[in-house]
């Protein structure tokens, strides 16, 4: 038997068919139609709901891991500052402060791919 109801409708005005007369069974079809038509808006929107909400929680994550590189790159800027604060300029200090710059350097190309991931995100959902 189908979900839809559509074999007990037939079965309904089958067996009452006589007594309810054309007119009924037709007001009864297209009753079963509304029916029919809106629970698939139902299903519908159930899935756009469902596609909405997975966006909205990529953006989330999305927007954390934004947030974390930006920690990463304030706290790898805090570092460089003590170092040429403590050292200045001998060479063991001038290499990890070329190593810290190009940490930092790769945490802002992540910065920017993870922004632009989220506005990507951002776009697809007023698109729809």
């Amino acid at each position: 038997m189908k979900d839809d109801g559509t074999e007990f409708m037939k079965s309904f005005t089958d067996a009452f068919k006589d007594k309810l007369g054309p007119r009924a069974a037709d007001v009864i079809g297209e009753d079963w139609d509304t029916i029919r038509e809106l629970k698939q808006r139902e299903k519908e929107a159930e899935i756009q709901l469902q596609q909405s909400e997975t966006l909205a929680s990529q953006r989330e994550e999305e927007k954390k891991e934004i947030e974390v590189l930006r920690g990463k790159i304030e706290k790898n800027d805090v570092r460089i500052d003590q170092i040429q604060d403590q050292y200045g300029s001998n060479l063991e200090s001038q290499t990890e402060l070329r190593r810290l710059q190009q940490m930092k350097k790769n945490y802002e190309t992540d910065l920017e791919e993870r922004q632009k991931k989220l506005d990507s995100l951002t776009k697809s959902k007023t698109n729809r």
